[in-house]
């Protein structure tokens, strides 16, 4: 099979996996691509693997830079809370060079082309998505509380 019939296949796998413990992903479709994510506001909860690590992340997209920036920062105030609540590290990339922004949590112990780690890579992806997601909930509703932020559409 070619990377990307490997990849839509784990993803398939994955979520029938992740859709037993959140809501998150229950509309997407299995994607082509590296990444599988989803979010609105300018905020996407995302999957991403490779032949060298498997990634989830909180991804800061929307098309002003400085939105990213500001939306980046405020979360980066929370870090200390969002950490213990995550239960461990994140990697917090402000990504100046670039419009986006990203925090993520990932491993490199795993390669989506080798179907043997599948079961042990879908469990570290599902388990750390579900800690992820319960981690920044609070934190995205005070950002979208803010007044310069209230008419964001909620996650």
């Amino acid at each position: 099979k070619t990377l990307h019939g490997l990849r839509q296949e784990f993803w398939k796998r994955l979520l029938e996996d992740i859709n037993t413990k959140t809501n998150l992903f229950r509309n997407n479709n299995v994607p082509r691509s590296p990444y599988l994510g989803t979010g609105s506001g300018g905020f996407a909860f995302n999957f991403v693997v490779s032949k060298n690590m498997a990634r989830v992340e909180v991804y800061f997209y929307k098309s002003n830079k400085q939105d990213n920036k500001n939306a980046f920062d405020f979360f980066a105030e929370r870090k200390d809370k969002i950490e213990t609540d995550f239960g461990a590290p994140l990697v917090w990339e402000r990504l100046d060079d670039k419009i986006s922004s990203r925090i993520k949590y990932e491993s490199n112990d795993y390669n989506v082309a080798d179907k043997e780690c599948w079961n042990d890579m879908i469990n570290f992806l599902t388990d750390s998505m579900v800690r992820l997601e319960k981690a920044f909930k609070e934190p995205i509703k005070q950002f979208q509380n803010q007044p310069e932020t209230r008419n964001l559409k909620q996650l």
